[in-house]
């Protein structure tokens, strides 16, 4: 089986790769150009086509499945496969995989690509690994050819809906719409791909699309088509054709077969009637007073529920007040506390300012009694510069009287 990827890397656009069974990467041929492939109707939605090349070979293309890998721009990376094999049994199981276990298998498959930027395309996979995680899915479901298609008539392009619509009410009032799998045709649907043996004459086998229209479906020349919604105008040809894939047609078998038992079971009907028109009555006036009874005993318990709950909300609003007053009571004390704190911390201060001015008064005393000393020690200094001259003199003096001068 060949594998090829189309994705991108982190920082490189969409291509085509070839993954080799020895886990190499390469990039191959553009297969968006493919005769089989070019004329299908493929959108960025999620596709499925199973198909024959040339060759001989089928291929099955998977396109715009999910991934956990983002671009540089924050944007979600959508992988696309095509598997080309001579295996037509492993391609028909894959098929009812991608439209029936699609998150099983992109569950698998997202978590084997991983981002690898040191490679040269940004992305790593091996071939080995995807192998693995599709066989380990394939026993869910067994091919068993039971009936051939007829080959020599030509053959109409079967198309149908897959899902059915239904409107979805949120909590806020607003419509939206749904949707899920039409039971009718996930039985048909299944039991072609796993039991028709196909016409050779047919290029496109099989095709699932979320929107097609008839001329999709004509141009393409595909043989089974399956999507969400059909154009008015295929869904209208397709609601008169009753042998092929009509939900009509178990609708018309359900009404005859309900006018049939009518007609065999006419007495017994009639006679099952009157005890009806007797019984019901009787019937309805004790389903009355059986439901009044219980709507009283459903009041009942809903008052006691109701009584129960006051008590609580009572009780915890007794608890609420008791923690308030609790709070207060702290609130005050430690107000006290501070208020004595603060008083000490005053009293400090008074008894700090006190020692200060004391201080300083020394302080002014001592710069007094310092200047009457510079003051005395000048006066000193003056008088013994003057005694100093004065002796002197004298000393002069005496020596000229000495001297006889």
């Amino acid at each position: 089986m060949r594998i090829y990827l189309n994705t991108r890397g982190f920082n490189q656009d969409y291509q085509w790769f070839n993954i080799a069974e020895d886990n190499t990467i390469s990039i191959s041929r553009n297969w968006w150009d493919m005769k089989e492939i070019s004329k299908l109707p493929i959108t960025d939605d999620f596709s499925i086509t199973l198909g024959k090349l040339e060759t001989g070979e089928l291929f099955l293309l998977a396109t715009d499945m999910h991934s956990n890998r983002e671009d540089n721009k924050g944007r979600e990376i959508r992988n696309s496969f095509l598997l080309i094999s001579t295996d037509e049994i492993i391609l028909r199981k894959l098929a009812i995989l991608l439209l029936f276990d699609y998150e099983d298998l992109t569950d698998k498959l997202n978590f084997l690509i991983s981002d690898f930027e040191e490679g040269e395309f940004g992305f790593s996979i091996e071939y080995a690994q995807i192998v693995l995680a599709i066989e380990s899915l394939l026993d869910r479901y067994e091919v068993k050819f039971e009936f051939d298609a007829n080959t020599n008539e030509i053959h109409k392009s079967r198309f149908g809906e897959l899902f059915l619509k239904y409107g979805i009410q949120d909590e806020n009032g607003q419509e939206s719409i749904g949707y899920r799998l039409n039971p009718i045709f996930e039985f048909k649907l299944k039991r072609f791909l796993l039991s028709e043996i196909f016409p050779e004459d047919i290029n496109i086998i099989f095709s699932f699309f979320p929107h097609l229209s008839l001329r999709d479906i004509e141009e393409a020349k595909i043989y089974l088509a399956v999507t969400k919604t059909l154009d008015k105008f295929a869904k209208n040809i397709f609601l008169q054709d009753l042998e092929d894939w009509a939900k009509i047609e178990m609708r018309e078998s359900f009404f005859k077969k309900i006018k049939e038992k009518i007609k065999r079971y006419r007495s017994e009907i009639i006679v099952f009637g009157l005890v009806l028109t007797i019984l019901l009555p009787l019937i309805f006036s004790y389903i009355n007073l059986s439901t009044l009874n219980g709507e009283l005993k459903r009041e009942q318990t809903l008052l006691k529920a109701e009584v129960v709950e006051a008590q609580i909300q009572n009780k915890n609003l007794s608890q609420t007040l008791e923690n308030i007053k609790n709070r207060d009571n702290e609130d005050e004390d430690y107000i006290k506390e501070i208020e004595e704190r603060v008083s000490s911390v005053e009293k400090s201060n008074d008894e700090l300012i006190n020692k200060l001015n004391g201080a300083e008064s020394v302080i002014i005393t001592l710069k007094n009694s310092l200047g009457k000393c510079q003051s005395a020690k000048k006066r000193e200094s003056d008088q013994r510069s003057k005694l100093a001259v004065g002796y002197k003199w004298y000393k002069k003096l005496y020596q000229q009287c000495k001297n006889g001068e």
